[in-house]
């Protein structure tokens, strides 16, 4: 049975927003981690800055994008559990 637009309209914003959160909390807050370790140090806010070492820039995009995924994963795993509740269906696309 084909699902309604307007539902994947709705789950692809929840995931979008969840990504976007994701993003946020996860650069907030390994920016005060960097300072904790990095004594006082802001972490790399431009991949291109030749005056930063380039280990620090791949380790804070490696790092960010790890942490942010992972939150991602969480965040969109819980919006499904709360979709199927309200919903007594599964979020639109997901197959059991």
């Amino acid at each position: 049975m084909a699902e309604p637009a307007a539902e994947k309209i709705v789950w692809k914003a929840v995931t979008v927003a969840v990504g976007m959160v994701a993003g946020a909390v996860a650069e907030r807050v390994l920016t005060g981690a960097w300072r904790a370790l990095a004594s006082g140090a802001n972490p790399p806010s431009d991949a291109g800055d030749r005056r930063r070492p380039v280990v620090d820039a791949v380790v804070w995009g490696a790092t960010v994008g790890a942490v942010a995924g992972a939150i991602r994963v969480g965040g969109t795993r819980s919006a499904a559990r709360a979709w199927e509740a309200a919903t007594d269906n599964l979020p639109p696309g997901t197959r059991r």
